[in-house]
C-alpha cells in the first residue's frame, strides 16, 4: 500500500499510515470486520448465565465500533473529494499553461525561423539569456535548432573568443581559459558519431535534434577551432587532452567536467605567468 499523504509504503490491511497518520479505510474496515467476528465467536463461549449481560456489553461495543466507522467513512469520503478537487484544479492550470506556451511558441519559434535561417545564431542566443534573466514563464527549449545553438554553437564562441581575446594581446584571456578549455574537449570528443546520435535519439521525443548541416558544421568548422585553442592556445598536447578526457568520463560514458574546470583554472594560472 501506497500512502496517497505521503508517499510511505506499508501493509494494505494497517487501518493508518504508520508515517505520517492518514487513514487507509480499506484496512480500517477490515479491522472493523475482524473486531465484530471476535465479539461473536468470544459470545458463543460465554456461559448461558452470564449471556445476557455480556450481549449488552457487546451492543455497547457495537455502537462504539459503528460510529468510528462512519467517521472514518465521512473522513475517506471528504478526503477523496478533496484530492479530486486538487487534481481537478492542478489539472486546469496545466491546461491553461499548455495553451499559453502553444500561443507564446506560435509566436516566437517562426521569429527565431527567420534568424536561424539568416544565420543570425548570436542574435538566438542573445534572447534566450533575456528571457532567462527577465525570469520569463518559457523559454526556447522546444525549438527544433535550440540543441544546436544553445550546446555546439555556444561552446564553438567559448573557443573562438579566447581565440580572438589571445589574437588582440588582451591581459585577461586567460580567465576565459577554464570555460574554453570545457568546451573544446566537449567539442572533440563528445561530437563523434555515435555521440550526436545519442543526442538526437533523447531530444527527438521534444522535436529536438542535428540537422544534416548542423553535424558537418560541428564536426568540421566547430572542431577545428576547438583544436586551434586547445593546442595552440591553451598549450596542451594531444596525450594531455585524451588523458582529460578519459579522467572526466562518468560511468554512463558522459562528461563529468569538474575535472575539466580544475585543470582549466590550474591551466590559466600557468598561462599568466607565461
Amino acid at each position: 500500500m501506497i500512502c496517497p499523504n505521503c508517499g510511505g509504503d506499508f501493509a494494505d490491511w494497517a487501518p493508518k499510515c504508520p508515517y505520517c497518520g492518514a487513514m487507509n479505510y480499506q484496512g480500517a474496515e477490515r479491522q472493523y470486520m475482524e473486531q465484530l467476528e471476535e465479539i461473536r465467536e468470544d459470545m458463543e463461549e460465554l456461559p448461558e448465565e452470564s449471556e445476557v449481560h455480556y450481549q449488552r456489553h457487546v451492543r455497547g461495543a457495537v455502537k462504539k465500533i459503528a460510529v468510528l466507522a462512519a467517521i472514518i467513512l465521512a473522513a475517506g469520503l471528504a478526503a477523496a473529494a478533496g484530492f479530486f478537487l486538487l487534481e481537478k484544479k492542478e489539472a486546469a492550470e496545466y491546461e491553461a499553461r499548455s495553451r499559453r506556451r502553444t500561443a507564446w511558441e506560435a509566436e516566437e519559434f517562426p521569429r527565431l525561423d527567420q534568424w536561424y535561417e539568416a544565420g543570425e545564431y548570436d542574435r538566438i542566443l542573445e534572447h534566450s539569456y533575456e528571457l532567462a534573466m527577465e525570469e520569463h514563464e518559457f523559454n526556447i527549449y522546444n525549438w527544433s535548432h535550440y540543441i544546436f545553438i544553445g550546446e555546439y554553437y555556444e561552446a564553438y564562441l567559448d573557443c573562438l573568443y579566447l581565440h580572438q581575446e589571445k589574437e588582440a594581446g588582451e591581459p585577461f584571456w586567460t580567465d576565459m581559459a577554464p570555460m574554453a578549455l570545457r568546451s573544446c574537449i566537449f567539442l572533440l570528443y563528445d561530437t563523434t558519431e555515435e555521440k550526436l546520435e545519442e543526442q538526437v535519439e533523447a531530444m527527438e521525443q521534444w522535436g529536438n535534434g542535428l540537422t544534416e548541416e548542423e553535424r558537418a558544421l560541428i564536426q568540421g568548422t566547430y572542431q577545428e577551432q576547438a583544436r586551434q585553442v586547445l593546442y595552440e592556445d591553451l598549450g596542451m598536447t594531444a596525450e594531455q587532452a585524451q588523458a582529460l578526457y578519459e579522467e572526466s568520463l562518468t560511468e554512463d560514458g558522459w562528461l563529468d567536467y569538474g575535472p575539466v574546470y580544475e585543470y582549466g583554472e590550474e591551466l590559466a594560472e600557468q598561462l599568466s605567468r607565461q
